[in-house]
């Protein structure tokens, strides 16, 4: 039973309800007749209503954070996180990527990947440093450390490996070449080796002219490096030698090639060693001569090309007392690889010519 009081103020609240126009109110409802009923009407329409409420305040936070959402599509600190997969999604395992703020998870993944990229700078700065990884390879005696680094090569320049080094004058900038760093001082380029046969030194003008084979074994720098290198400072030559197990060397006080119009002509000037006599032994035979090759004869011999008779190339007379361009061989033959001591043919097992600038003191 329903109190006088609270019939007063029910009446008073479903007057105001209708006023309002939020409860409809039959002719038959009145004040005081079958209370119970018309407050359970009422304790309904009351009821709906605040479920009504909750749905709008929650609809206006669904808003709100939609809101937010977009948002953070434009600023950063943002997780990306893939789409919940739909189940006929599954077959191909593809989903997109949408875009959701959570501020304490995105701060810790940008942490992390800052601590990442720190890392992975340092390694990357570390591979910088090293340049490039060096290849060592033996060859007879001589050990060759391959390197990137843009160093001079000098008298006094000595070290338990030989290195390869990047030219830097202004003709022959970027080529590479092998430095001894041992032999009597120090500071020679190499510009040839024969070590193992493993390179064909029978080869046309144009290969010379650019160089061939490989720096850690047997090659040939090349005629227009080697004229480039000898016309812009003073250089003195030595050739090294293994002959019946034994070192040997011939050393000149200067070495020259003239350009290729005239045919990388040789000049050389005076001999002292231990692989032969001062005269015309050995390369001191070929002084003033033209480069041959077996495409290009330069040597005037009237029988032929001295490159072709000899099967390699040189600064070929009619036709040498050198031949250490030609082919490789363990015996000796005009067309194999030999040196001339001006009382017999030698046949080396390896050989190295190269260059180093003639000292200001040099009196040699």
């Amino acid at each position: 039973m329903h109190s006088a009081s609270q019939v007063h103020w029910y009446c008073v609240l479903v007057t105001t309800l209708i006023l309002l126009g939020a409860v409809n109110v039959s002719a038959d409802d009145h004040c005081g007749a079958d209370m119970s009923a018309s407050m359970s009407r009422l304790e309904s329409k009351m009821a709906m209503m605040e479920l009504e409420n909750r749905m709008a305040r929650l609809e206006n936070k669904i808003a709100q954070m939609e809101l937010e959402t977009t948002r953070s599509k434009k600023e950063p600190g943002s997780k990306i996180e893939p789409e919940t997969c739909k189940p006929e999604k599954l077959e191909n395992s593809t989903c997109t990527a949408q875009i959701f703020p959570c501020p304490d998870v995105n701060s810790n993944i940008t942490k992390t990947l800052e601590n990442l990229v720190e890392k992975l700078t340092d390694i990357i700065s570390g591979l910088d440093k090293t340049n490039t990884s060096k290849n060592t390879s033996t060859v007879g005696d001589s050990q060759l450390q391959e390197s990137d680094e843009p160093l001079v090569c000098e008298r006094g320049m000595t070290g338990s490996e030989n290195k390869s080094v990047i030219l830097t004058n202004n003709i022959n900038t970027g080529q590479k070449i092998p430095c001894d760093t041992n032999t009597d001082g120090g500071g020679w380029l190499v510009f040839m080796r024969r070590a193992d046969g493993a390179v064909d030194f029978y080869r046309t003008w144009a290969e010379y002219r650019e160089g061939f084979g490989n720096l850690s074994s047997d090659f040939w720098l090349g005629n227009e490096a080697i004229h480039n290198l000898t016309n812009t400072d003073d250089y003195e030559l030595r050739i090294d030698f293994v002959i019946n197990g034994q070192k040997k060397f011939a050393r000149y006080s200067s070495f020259k090639l003239e350009n290729e119009a005239a045919h990388y002509t040789l000049r050389i000037g005076s001999y002292s060693g231990t692989v032969g006599q001062a005269g015309n032994s050995g390369l001191a035979y070929s002084n003033g001569a033209r480069f041959s090759t077996k495409d290009r004869n330069n040597n005037g011999y009237w029988q032929g090309n001295c490159a072709v008779v000899c099967q390699g190339a040189w600064w070929y007379t009619a036709c040498h007392r050198a031949n250490l361009l030609g082919k490789w061989a363990s015996t000796e033959t005009v067309n194999k690889i030999r040196w001339s001591n001006g009382n017999q043919w030698l046949v080396p097992s390896f050989i190295e010519m190269k260059l180093r600038l003639v000292a200001s003191d040099d009196t040699s």
